[in-house]
């Protein structure tokens, strides 16, 4: 799991996504105009829910703590199943070694999440997306009709 420079997610290369999100902050419908995406693999994915925990290296602690905010959608994206999960929220700010031993101690950067739903959506993406901070121009995917998510 890594975020890298905020990539863009149409072109698959580096540049500036937008970070942070909009919302009232009072607990009710939120307008999100940005979300952030961290990646696993099949293993790391296991330990990202059962700890309800996102992380990356050390490096993007900063990118990190500028970009999610408490209305940013967050979402986990397995890069070998291609499966986009999410939507999460965080539940609080990034840190440095929320659970040190989480990953081995190779993901310093952390962020404690939630899911938004139950159970959590998810669809199979059709290539490879970038991580990092995402706007809606720069989706590649759409939402899809209802009866579309997978589990």
């Amino acid at each position: 799991m890594r975020v890298t420079t905020g990539g863009g997610a149409k072109s698959g290369g580096k540049g500036g996504g937008k970070g942070g999100g909009k919302g009232d902050g009072k607990g009710g419908s939120e307008n999100y105009d940005a979300g952030y995406v961290f990646m696993c693999n099949n293993a790391t994915q296991v330990e990202c829910e059962k700890r309800s925990l996102f992380g990356s290296g050390p490096g993007d602690l900063g990118k990190m703590v500028k970009c999610i905010k408490p209305a940013t959608q967050i979402f986990l994206f397995n890069f070998q199943s291609l499966k986009l999960l999410g939507v999460f929220k965080a539940l609080g700010p990034a840190q440095m070694d929320i659970v040190k031993e989480a990953w081995g101690g190779k993901f310093g950067a952390q962020i404690k999440v939630t899911a938004v739903s139950n159970p959590i959506a998810s669809v199979i993406l059709e290539r490879r997306m970038t991580c990092g901070t995402k706007d809606s121009a720069q989706a590649i995917f759409h939402r899809p009709a209802p009866g579309q998510y997978h589990d």
